[in-house]
């Protein structure tokens, strides 16, 4: 049985860097370790698969980018990923930041301090406010998937069960709300504390439904796409109904991924090329 051989690379600055090796000598790369500002407030591990499994995948501490190589042999025929890491030094540099980070939090006058630069630059040159976004995936597990890189590491989307799926692979749809939520939620946070609304603890919920008959071509008459979309904040706080009324509206205005939904997107389809 062939197997992926998965070694520590040495410490390149404060990263701990890892590969995985397939059977034909293709090597798939990763890096666990810390990106620290001088109150420890952000931390990151990336995994890099490249070849069969393309795109980054970015993830928080060792155990993770562990996981996104035992993810990304899935896709490579003949290969698993063998634990070898040993790092405990970064793991706990990391823990240290996290719990640092999650414990100072940030008030209006840090987050003015943060974004006044940024703001000033924009009205001075518009064009540099053009922010590139982007995504990759591709077809390397079977079935009717899709594999796209993510967060925490490749995540394979198909069918939803009410479009023939069995509920084994992530749903597109649930995937659209928790990009939809995790914006509003952002975004909410940012906006109370422009306003210095202090919020003690929230609970966010997003809630939608779609017309199965649209998607499978049933009825031209039924819409395709997700309808009803509802996000709910919950927040303890001691904020009046006027201010949380105010920050209801002012999220929606701001939310990116919200307000894109407005739009449909333009999808091409090309031909690879040899």
């Amino acid at each position: 049985m062939i197997r992926g051989e998965c070694t520590t690379r040495g410490v390149v600055g404060r990263r701990t860097r890892f590969g995985l090796r397939d059977s034909n000598g293709h090597e798939h790369r990763a890096h666990a370790g810390l990106a620290l500002d001088s109150h420890l407030r952000h931390s990151a591990a990336t995994a890099r698969p490249y070849r069969r499994t393309k795109g980054v995948a970015l993830c928080a501490g060792i155990a993770a980018a562990e996981a996104v190589l035992t993810r990304a042999s899935e896709c490579i025929p003949g290969a698993r990923a063998v634990s070898t890491m040993h790092a405990v030094q970064t793991s706990q540099r990391l823990a240290a930041g996290l719990r640092h980070r999650d414990a100072v939090g940030m008030d209006a006058t840090e987050l003015r301090e943060l974004q006044s630069p940024l703001k000033r630059k924009y009205r001075d040159d518009p064009a540099a406010a053009a922010t590139p976004l982007r995504a990759e995936g591709d077809f390397c597990a079977g079935g009717i998937t899709a594999t796209v890189s993510g967060w925490a590491g490749p995540v394979r989307a198909g069918l939803h069960p009410a479009t023939g799926g069995d509920g084994s692979d992530a749903c597109s749809g649930d995937m659209l709300l928790q990009a939809v939520l995790a914006c509003a939620g952002v975004t909410l946070r940012s906006v109370a504390t422009a306003l210095g609304i202090n919020v003690r603890r929230a609970d966010l919920g997003a809630v939608a439904s779609f017309d199965a008959r649209g998607t499978l071509g049933v009825s031209r008459e039924a819409p395709v796409g997700i309808q009803g979309l509802v996000i709910t904040a919950r927040l303890d706080t001691d904020a009046g109904e006027a201010e949380l009324a105010k920050l209801g509206e002012l999220t929606e205005r701001y939310c990116v991924v919200g307000q894109s939904l407005a739009e449909i997107p333009r999808i091409v389809v090309t031909r690879a090329a040899d």
